[in-house]
């Protein structure tokens, strides 16, 4: 396992409680938070820049790629 992947496990590990929740459950601003990340994972799922990349899977994907993988960070 690579320091890369370590990052990739934990960005799951602390954002999923919210990427995962019944938006009902969530505070004002972590439901914010969730729609602007969903926002931004939907406006690059969609561009050829970021084909075949696992950002583009689903949210959780995208969030677990920009606080691990720096190349993916950089095509934002």
């Amino acid at each position: 396992m690579t320091e890369e992947d370590v990052l990739h496990e934990m960005g799951h590990a602390s954002t999923d409680h919210v990427l995962l929740a019944d938006p009902a459950t969530l505070t004002a601003d972590q439901r914010a938070a969730r729609k602007g990340l969903e926002a931004l994972h939907a406006s690059i799922a969609k561009s050829d820049l970021f084909k075949g990349e696992q950002g583009t899977a689903d949210v959780r994907e995208f969030v677990a790629e920009v606080e691990s993988n720096k190349d993916f960070r950089n095509k934002l």
